[in-house]
């Protein structure tokens, strides 16, 4: 059974966001000296961050998403053609649903203010923060895959966790934004796992398990 189906986890997952808001922006300003700062840690940050803000971008899941899709339909591929079509899958419906929380809810970014500030519908530059999109991409693609690839799903989890940290080192989302974009990120795997547990790719799964 898929752990993140347990409901207090996911009911869990949903307050945190909440709870953290309250110490955003004392985090924010923490990481902002810590970035100020010369260091090892900073050294290493230095090379890892950018390599995650790439593999995080959402043109390059689309991109890998595609050439999936392309590679495996070309070369009679099944698996590899069912992993992107997942891909783009869990891209568009993910990223669709962020977009419309972020621009309803309306949450000033933390380059704009330290402070918890939503204004409400919006489309103004920088009040987009809340929920983080690419945070809630690549939890929906680990949600989905690791259902899937179950012996993988930690992995998943793991390098997903690693993206969705950029997101804050960068200072393009405060911590709760992340959070948020988790919760968002699981919700809508689960949706895309219940619409095709049913649907003939879903039987088609056994051949790229086995």
């Amino acid at each position: 059974m898929h752990f993140l189906k347990d409901r207090f986890l996911l009911l869990l997952l949903a307050v945190i966001p909440f709870i953290i808001m309250h110490f955003d922006s004392s985090m924010v300003k923490v990481l902002r000296d810590f970035k100020a700062s010369a260091g090892i840690l900073t050294d290493i940050f230095a090379l890892f961050i950018p390599v995650a803000s790439f593999f995080g971008h959402g043109a390059t899941i689309a991109v890998i998403g595609l050439v999936l899709v392309v590679f495996g339909k070309v070369f009679k591929r099944l698996q590899v053609f069912f992993i992107g079509k997942m891909v783009l899958i869990c891209y568009i419906t993910a990223g669709i649903t962020v977009q419309i929380l972020k621009h309803l809810l309306g949450r000033a970014r933390p380059r704009l203010t330290d402070d918890v500030v939503f204004i409400g519908p919006s489309w103004l530059s920088g009040f987009d923060s809340f929920p983080s999109g690419h945070t809630a991409v690549v939890f929906c693609l680990a949600y989905v895959f690791g259902h899937y690839f179950k012996r993988y799903a930690v992995l998943f989890y793991a390098v997903s966790s690693l993206l969705a940290f950029e997101r804050v080192y960068n200072i393009s989302h405060f911590p709760s934004d992340v959070f948020a974009g988790v919760f968002t990120g699981i919700v809508v795997g689960m949706v895309i796992l219940h619409y095709y547990k049913d649907k003939d790719i879903s039987v088609r799964l056994s051949q790229v398990k086995g």
